[in-house]
């Protein structure tokens, strides 16, 4: 079957070797924090574009059968789902766990150099050293407890297959492998007088390849070849989508059409009451108009409070639900620069009447380096801020040089403090943020923790999970750990600058531990 053999799916069984064994014992992480924390845990997990969320319909250890979209929505949550559980009771165990998920993640890489192939490496000693502690949950086979890992010595040679057959580009057998054992196989049987289907199968798919040459070769000649990126005024500007109608927002104000889009600023404000928004909003007018004026905005003036904010309760302004921005793909070996559209709601949730759904994003606040804030964090200057709403401000009182009124966009927000001093921990590999303690003393000169910021301003989503089991007395103090592994872009972007040192000593430490305890 020439130029129809396609690379054998190492990664497949480690979804179930995780989860269960052949003997159905349960998952290790299920026993070790107990199935109804997990599946809460699972449900607190917030809204992001492409992922799969595991919700009261399908509780996470009642699914038996999984996806390939499953498996990978799996390897994107895991980590911080389990965090809380394990990050003081087992942090060794949830070491194995981050492990599994840096494998899984860096294997599907579109390329690979000496660095990537040395972190692989470094993911299977550790699934090797670390899986010991769950060698309690094993059962016994006569006088030793056993693992049963699907497939594990093949995952040892994944390095050596990556350098003899290229890279795996996302091999999973719920995509791709099991696809085409359905089309190449499955559906090819049907076909065949099930008596010589071996030699009629193979024909058959001989056949078919030599179709699809000929048509990629008619649409290759009539293109650019795939390695021409053009590059030449690609610009990836963040934009809001239409504004929202008055009836879709659920508010009551009096005199204000069904159909209409524009409200005063003073009923928006009364309706979400947020006693800062007031404040914040003009204190964005005040900085649009300096800005257009060329006017210098130092540090103290960016957040400095009016003494008199009502003026700007006269403006109109138009609520818009979404807003659309880009992050980096990592999908095209040739166009390392291609970024992908994700959207960023902040609308309500025609789900669950009376309910909005806020997201979080990623704000750069002030730029890494800036004389003025040096950045301490991994985070090059950017914050995380949750939406509350997308706005269009119209000041009636000043003109573009076209004659129409000025419009300011930007997005009323709330401003998430970082934990550790904004530093990965150790530990779970993640960076974590809290609400901020909502000070209402009278004489603040400042914004806090809710601020108005500019469309330019908003980089990409930001997936946050609830490291705290939310309720009435923690909403307000609540702490979130950042997922990194969403994404290929938070993955190579959120790291420690000494993760590879403090994934080495973690390794020796726990090996001196086991020395000790044998």
């Amino acid at each position: 079957m020439k130029m129809l053999d396609f690379m054998q799916d190492m990664l497949d069984d480690i979804y179930p070797g995780s989860r269960k064994t052949w003997d159905n014992s349960t998952t290790p992480v299920t026993q070790e924090s107990g199935s109804t924390q997990l599946n809460e845990r699972f449900r607190q997990v917030m809204h992001s574009t492409g992922l799969k969320r595991f919700n009261n319909k399908r509780a996470f250890t009642e699914v038996s059968q999984w996806t390939g979209t499953e498996q990978k929505a799996i390897i994107q949550q895991l980590v911080a789902v389990v965090s809380p559980l394990f990050v003081s009771k087992a942090p060794f165990a949830l070491h194995f766990i981050r492990a599994v998920c840096d494998l899984v993640t860096l294997a599907q890489y579109k390329s690979h150099d000496e660095d990537t192939l040395a972190y692989i490496q470094g993911a299977l000693e550790r699934m090797n050293v670390f899986k010991e502690e769950f060698r309690v949950y094993r059962r016994t086979l006569g006088e030793e407890k056993n693992f049963n890992y699907p497939k594990w010595h093949a995952l040892t040679h994944i390095i050596q297959d990556i350098r003899m057959y290229g890279a795996l580009d996302g091999i999973c057998t719920g995509a791709n492998s099991e696809a085409h054992h359905i089309t190449m196989v499955k559906q090819f049987y049907s076909m065949t007088n099930k008596k010589e289907y071996i030699l009629q199968i193979c024909l058959h798919n001989s056949r078919r390849t030599a179709l699809l040459a000929a048509d990629h070769a008619t649409v290759v000649k009539q293109s650019r070849p795939s390695t021409t990126v053009d590059i030449q005024d690609r610009t990836y500007s963040t934009r809001v989508t239409r504004p929202l109608p008055f009836r879709r927002l659920g508010w009551s104000i009096p005199g204000i059409q069904p159909h209409s889009t524009k409200l005063p600023l003073s009923e928006v404000a009364a309706n979400i009451a947020i006693s800062d928004f007031t404040h914040a909003a003009a204190v964005f007018v005040r900085n649009k108009r300096q800005a257009a004026a060329g006017q210098l905005i130092t540090s103290y003036d960016e957040d400095r409070l009016d003494v008199d904010p009502s003026w700007v309760g006269r403006m109109s302004v138009q609520i818009h639900p979404s807003i659309k921005c880009w992050r980096s793909s990592g999908k095209r070996h040739n166009d390392p620069e291609h970024c992908d559209e994700e959207v960023v709601r902040c609308a309500p949730n025609w789900q669950q009447t009376g309910l909005w759904r806020r997201d979080y994003v990623w704000v750069q606040e002030f730029e890494h380096g800036d004389n003025r804030r040096q950045s301490r964090t991994v985070t090059d200057g950017r914050v995380v801020a949750q939406l509350h709403l997308i706005l269009t401000i119209i000041d009636h009182t000043r003109y573009d040089k076209d004659g129409k009124h000025m419009a300011y966009i930007g997005a009323f927000s709330e401003v998430l403090l970082f934990n550790n001093n904004g530093q990965i921990d150790n530990t779970t590999g993640m960076l974590s943020v809290r609400r901020r303690a909502w000070n209402a003393a009278p004489k603040r000169r400042t914004l806090q923790a809710f601020k108005f910021y500019d469309l330019s301003t908003i980089i990409r989503p930001v997936h946050l999970v609830p490291r705290d089991l939310p309720d009435s007395t923690t909403r307000t103090t609540m702490s979130y750990y950042v997922n990194n592994y969403i994404d290929w872009d938070e993955y190579n972007r959120l790291y420690s600058p000494t993760f590879d040192i403090d994934l080495l000593r973690t390794l020796r430490e726990y090996r001196r531990k086991r020395t000790r305890n044998n």
